[in-house]
């Protein structure tokens, strides 16, 4: 019996922990070489889970948003860990150092297996 009332046969209980990740100077290659030192747009990441729940994702740790693995349930609702391909939509403006945080912040796992951008890249060094 739980200090709330309830009953329960199974509990996962753990420690919150902050764990992330921060992918810079993202290489695309390019038609004419290499793409370092040339501006790119970030359009869409894809982010490969094992055995995981709960993601926030952003280009910094100040601009996060949250991945709902399943928008009808709360996290605590859900029964089995998830392993899937996460298609996030990525919101930011051309820049010669692009950045993805990825960030996990609960007492659930977070393990990452792949991490693959879609960007634009310019043809052209921002500066010489």
């Amino acid at each position: 019996t739980l200090d709330n009332g309830a009953y329960a046969a199974n509990l996962t209980i753990g420690y919150k922990y902050d764990s992330y990740v921060e992918l810079k100077n993202l290489e695309g290659g390019g038609i004419n070489n290499l793409t370092q030192g040339k501006t790119s747009k970030i359009h869409k990441v894809m982010v490969r889970v094992k055995d995981s729940l709960g993601l926030k994702y952003g280009p910094s740790e100040a601009d996060l948003k949250e991945h709902k693995f399943d928008d009808d349930q709360e996290i605590s609702e859900f029964t089995e860990l998830k392993s899937e391909d996460v298609v996030l939509g990525w919101e930011s403006d051309h820049e010669q150092s692009g950045t993805i945080r990825l960030q996990g912040d609960g007492p659930y796992p977070l393990q990452i297996q792949l991490v693959v951008a879609e960007m634009d890249t310019s043809d052209y060094p921002l500066s010489k």
